[in-house]
């Protein structure tokens, strides 16, 4: 299995665990021109979340959340400016989270860290 079908499999937990939690998915896999890409922009309410999604098989190296720097970040909030303004979104309020998920062995742990900043 290539990086991309992993990512992808990631990915579609993290959407179903957002779905399962009463969020709506509002786009996968933006890409904001050069800037970059962002994983998952989902709504709730009247809150956007940027999603950067991070998983592993195992815990070798470090939690997936550990694999997103600050300069990951940096991007992320950018991109996710672009996405605002590309889709009119004016007096809205956004959160940026991490979905962490380990799957080990069949079994899938998945946790969210939403204090980045």
């Amino acid at each position: 299995m290539n990086n991309r079908s992993v990512g992808n499999e990631f990915e579609n937990i993290a959407c179903e665990y957002l779905i399962s939690h009463g969020f709506e998915i509002i786009e996968r896999n933006f890409h904001a021109s050069r800037i970059g890409e962002i994983d998952i922009i989902a709504k709730k309410a009247s809150e956007l979340f940027f999603v950067e999604v991070k998983g592993r098989k195992t815990i070798a190296f470090g939690s997936p959340a550990e694999a997103v720097s600050q300069k990951k970040l940096s991007k992320i909030e950018i991109a996710s400016q672009y996405f605002l303004n590309k889709h009119n979104y004016k007096e809205i309020r956004t959160n940026y989270i991490v979905i962490e998920i380990l799957s080990i062995n069949g079994a899938t742990e998945i946790n969210i860290i939403d204090e980045l900043y």
